[in-house]
């Protein structure tokens, strides 16, 4: 004990100091991710599944948070299990880009490091069948399909999803 007291004085400290207590601050939260609330997401996307099958297709569709984070995935009756990769990057592409994926084709003959920033990021894939959500105007994530004979079978389905919520995105 003399030996600590001993140390303490040399360094100038004082028991005193050693009892005060340590307070540390703690960051704030970070801001929510903006996304669609499940009610509405679950709709878009049975609207989509449905849709595509009513024409045939067995899909899977996706949607993302405004983050690119999984919010939800449905995959109709049959629908093979790469929909759903695909899907996935498919949103991922419209949320990171903040476009329609039908428009990227017609896009990147025109914008060559849009291709290739599409080519190196293996979370995305330049295929139709996906778009960005808004919700307030603001970002709130993507709705993709795959599936469908065709990207753009894919984004007719994608559209009738958002149309089936778009009177309650605001």
């Amino acid at each position: 004990m003399r030996l600590q007291l001993a140390l303490l004085a040399a360094l100038g400290l004082s028991t005193a100091a050693l009892a005060q207590p340590v307070t540390m601050a703690i960051p704030p939260s970070p801001a929510p991710v903006r996304a669609l609330p499940m009610a509405l997401a679950l709709e878009a996307a049975e609207t989509a599944v449905n849709t595509c099958a009513a024409n045939g297709y067995k899909v899977t569709v996706v949607i993302l948070d405004a983050a690119g984070d999984t919010r939800l995935v449905l995959s109709g009756d049959g629908a093979s299990s790469r929909t759903v990769s695909i899907a996935t990057r498919k949103a991922f592409t419209a949320v990171t880009l903040n476009r329609q994926t039908i428009e990227l084709a017609e896009a990147m003959k025109t914008d060559p490091l849009l291709g290739r920033r599409i080519e190196a990021d293996p979370r995305m894939i330049s295929w139709a069948g996906a778009r960005p959500v808004t919700m307030g105007g603001q970002a709130a994530g993507a709705i993709a399909v795959s599936g469908a004979p065709g990207g753009d079978k894919d984004d007719a389905c994608v559209a009738a999803g958002i149309a089936k919520i778009a009177d309650r995105l605001g």
